[in-house]
């Protein structure tokens, strides 16, 4: 992996961008399962991610805001897989050590270790793309995507500003949805954006979403 500063100060970390290099000798097209429950982290929201990958085209771009330790892309990956599919796979953070995530086991954030731990359970780097960065300010790199996926910023005024940056990107039929519905400040949030949103308030799933009028 190499660093692309976009050509912007070197001090500007939230614009720092991580861009993939030559693929391992592991095809996209690997039979193999991940297995993304052996990384850290609390998101298990494969039914909502099932629910609405099944009905994305191939060639959907597919938008994960707060990586963690990057279980959630290995989630995504898995479910490609078992439904052999193509999708272009972007996982967007700061990868900065906040008291929130330290405060949720989440801590020495790094693209690397994200790279590391996905190797390490069977996703390949060529099947995804990490992308170093503020969540909201992230969607000015993008003119369209199908799915995006909110785990950021958990406060109020943060979901706020990451719905109202990438619901202008979602496509016309396309979805977005977040995790922590439990979150009293999330579920304001969401209550302000999208009364209408279908919840999956199961403890285990515990997330919202909504798809876009065609």
């Amino acid at each position: 992996w190499r660093a692309d500063y976009d050509g912007v100060p070197a001090g500007i970390h939230a614009q720092r961008s991580l861009v993939r290099v030559e693929p391992h000798s592991q095809s996209r097209d690997s039979l193999m399962p991940i297995r993304y429950k052996d990384v850290f982290g609390y998101n298990d929201c494969e039914e909502v991610h099932r629910y609405v990958l099944e009905q994305l085209p191939d060639g959907a771009t597919i938008v994960e805001l707060g990586v963690g330790h990057g279980r959630g892309i290995a989630m995504l990956l898995e479910l490609t897989r078992q439904l052999g599919k193509h999708f272009r796979v972007v996982g967007i953070d700061n990868f900065i050590d906040t008291q929130e995530n330290l405060e949720a086991g989440y801590s020495q954030l790094s693209p690397v270790r994200v790279y590391d731990g996905l190797t390490a359970v069977g996703a390949m780097p060529d099947q995804y793309e990490l992308i170093v960065s503020d969540s909201a300010e992230a969607a000015d790199r993008f003119d369209r995507v199908n799915y995006v996926f909110l785990d950021a910023d958990h406060s109020n005024a943060g979901v706020l500003r990451d719905m109202r940056a990438w619901w202008p990107k979602v496509v016309p039929g396309g979805f977005m949805g977040g995790h922590d519905w439990d979150f009293v400040c999330i579920r304001d949030a969401v209550r302000t954006m999208f009364p209408q949103a279908v919840i999956y308030d199961q403890h285990y799933c515990n997330s919202w979403l909504q798809q876009k009028e065609v």
